[in-house]
């Protein structure tokens, strides 16, 4: 969540899909994606590796840029590793559905 707030982007929280109810919980994330347009999912390695290893006999949603989290480092302009800079914020602005 916090870094979606860093990016500038909007967090909308889904949990893992479940491997005992995996067509359920695809179609339930396919639902989530299509509803607010998503087209990037933040993950980790344990759910990239269910994704990869599933896919033969379930389809994920296709629509989605998978992107596992784990060990991102962040690049300052002067190209050294470094903290995002924030992101200006207006009242009005969304960061959670």
């Amino acid at each position: 969540f916090w870094a979606c707030l860093r990016a500038g982007v909007i967090a909308v929280p889904v949990y893992p899909p479940s491997p005992d109810k995996l067509a359920q919980a695809l179609a339930k994330l396919e639902l989530i994606r299509a509803a607010c347009s998503a087209y990037n999912c933040l993950t980790d390695k344990t759910v990239n590796w269910l994704r990869q290893t599933s896919s033969i006999m379930h389809t994920w949603p296709l629509a989605l840029t998978w992107r596992v989290t784990e060990g991102v480092t962040f690049r300052t302009k002067r190209g050294t590793t470094g903290d995002l800079q924030a992101m200006p914020i207006a009242i009005d602005d969304m960061a959670f559905l």
